[in-house]
C-alpha cells in the first residue's frame, strides 16, 4: 500500500498494489499516467490519487491472474489500459 501526500498536507492511504510491483520501471510507469492524467485535464492532486489507485488495481489484477513472481511494467500498463477503460467507457 502506498501513502500519496498532497502539498497542503493532507494525507490519503491507497489501498491497491503489491509486492510483486517493486520492479524495473513501475516509477517510470506511474508517473507516466500521473502525467497522462493532467494533460487531460485533471488537477495535481487528482491526477496523483487516480493513477497511484489505477497503478495498484492493474498490479492486483495481474498477480490474481499469474501471481506476483516476475512481474513486468508492461504488464501493469496493460491492465492499467483494461481497467480504465472499464471505469471510463467512451
Amino acid at each position: 500500500h502506498s501513502v500519496c501526500a498532497s502539498p497542503n498536507g493532507k494525507l490519503h492511504l491507497n489501498p491497491t498494489g503489491n509486492a510483486g510491483m517493486s520492479s524495473a520501471g513501475m516509477g517510470d510507469v506511474l508517473s507516466g499516467m500521473i502525467g497522462a492524467f493532467i494533460a487531460q485535464g485533471l488537477n495535481a492532486d487528482e491526477a496523483m490519487l487516480l493513477a497511484v489507485y489505477l497503478h495498484g488495481a492493474a498490479g492486483d489484477a495481474l498477480a490474481k491472474q499469474n501471481a506476483t513472481l516476475g512481474m513486468s511494467a508492461t504488464e501493469v500498463t496493460e491492465w492499467a489500459r483494461f481497467l480504465l477503460n472499464q471505469i471510463c467507457p467512451q
